[in-house]
Formats: C-alpha cells, structure tokens, sequence
C-alpha cells in the first residue's frame, strides 16, 4: 500500500512539474535557454565580489513579493521589486496585457548579479539611481522601439538612469575597473546621464555609445573606452 501511494505521488509530481513547464509562453523559454557556459558561476563570482547573499531563486513565487523576498535576503537595500517590476511604459505594457515586468525565475540570478553592482554603484555616488528596464518580452520590446537582437530580451540587462552626468562618469569608472578591465562578459551602453549594464550575453563583451553624449558637459573620468 505505501509503495502504490509513494508511485501516485511521484506521478502526480511528475505531472505537475510538466503542467508548470508547458506554461513557460515563448518569451519566458528564449530566456531560459538563453545560458551560455560558464554563466551562472559568473553571476556567483559577482554577487560575492560585490558582497551579497547568492539565493537560490526557485525557491521564491514569480510575483512582485517573491521577488521582493529573494531581494531581501540577497541584502539588496536601495531597489525594490515594485520598481524592477514597474513598466517604464505602462501604456506599451498594458497594450501587451503585461502585469509587470518579472521574467521567470531563471534569469533571478542575472538581476541579482546587476542589482549587486548597482547597489555599489548607489554607495559610490551618494545619489539616486533611477531604475529603467531590465526584462522586455517582445511585444513590449517592439512597442518601445528595442533592438531586435536586444539583451534586454533575455533579461540579461537592465538600464538604469542618473541625476547627472558626473554621476554617470563616477558609475562608469568603477564599472571600467571592477569589470571590464578585469575580463567580464559585460555590456556597456553608455548616455550622457544614463549606462546600460548587461552581463553573460551572447554576443559577448562590448560597449557603445549613445547620442546623448554628443553634447553631454561630462564624458569620462576614466580610460576604459573612447568617448
């Protein structure tokens, strides 16, 4: 009898666990096979670099408090869920039928290794960093006009804004010597009061430049790229 009830549950487990993949939609599965090799242990390396609690995400719900809860115990104190989960464009969002802006799961360690930095980053400048994109499914992608090939599709970026641009020009120095020059697989596009962080695309390591800095009072404070 206990052998019949241990092989019911083990089915109806098995069943369950199928029922929760099969509802991965085709946003949520480009992210989840987006891993490249050596990618997790990347975002472990980083959360310890920049002294935060590695956690391990499924054990949290996909809403706006489990994310909340896995940022708690990580230690992240500067950035919230609610603002993570907030569409930048509410208007886009809601014409996608898109709640909120939490990808699955699997890409929680990603967002935990970016947060890690910018909670640094937050340390540094003594000033507010405004919270932009992280996830953008493709819908919504496409409506705020992101590149087609763009990270933030994989959540593996995120895009965070400046009260000015020595702020900016502080930020990206200590993002040129924690993480460029020590061989990271990072991205870095970067505005006038604005960067875009992305790690573990891939495409691999570069950066670029945005129109913004044409005429942008503050351009580097460091010798990482040409500006």
């Amino acid at each position: 009898m206990k052998t019949t009830s241990f092989l019911l549950l083990l089915v109806l487990s098995l069943s369950t666990f199928a029922q929760d993949e099969s509802l991965l939609n085709e946003d949520d599965q480009k992210v989840c096979t987006s891993t490249i090799p050596g990618e997790m242990e990347a975002y472990s390396k980083i959360i310890k670099q920049f002294q935060k609690n590695e956690i391990e995400a499924r054990n949290f719900k996909r809403t706006e408090k489990g994310f909340q809860g896995y940022l708690d115990e990580m230690g992240i104190k500067f950035f919230s869920s609610k603002e993570i989960a907030t569409p930048h464009s509410e208007s886009d969002a809601e014409k996608c039928g898109i709640t909120n802006l939490l990808p699955p799961q699997c890409a929680w360690k990603n967002g935990g290794a970016l947060l890690s930095i910018f909670e640094k980053l937050r340390e540094t400048i003594k000033a507010p960093i405004i919270f932009r994109n992280w996830w953008r499914p493709t819908c919504y992608n496409s409506l705020v006009d992101g590149a087609k090939a763009s990270d933030h599709l994989l959540a593996k970026s995120m895009d965070i804004d400046f009260r000015s641009a020595k702020d900016r020009a502080v930020a990206q120095k200590l993002i040129c010597n924690e993480l460029w020059k020590k061989g990271e697989n990072i991205q870095v596009g970067i505005g006038c009061q604005s960067l875009h962080i992305g790690l573990q695309s891939p495409r691999g390591k570069r950066f670029w430049v945005y129109g913004s800095m044409n005429d942008c009072p503050v351009k580097s404070i460091d010798n990482c790229w040409d500006l």
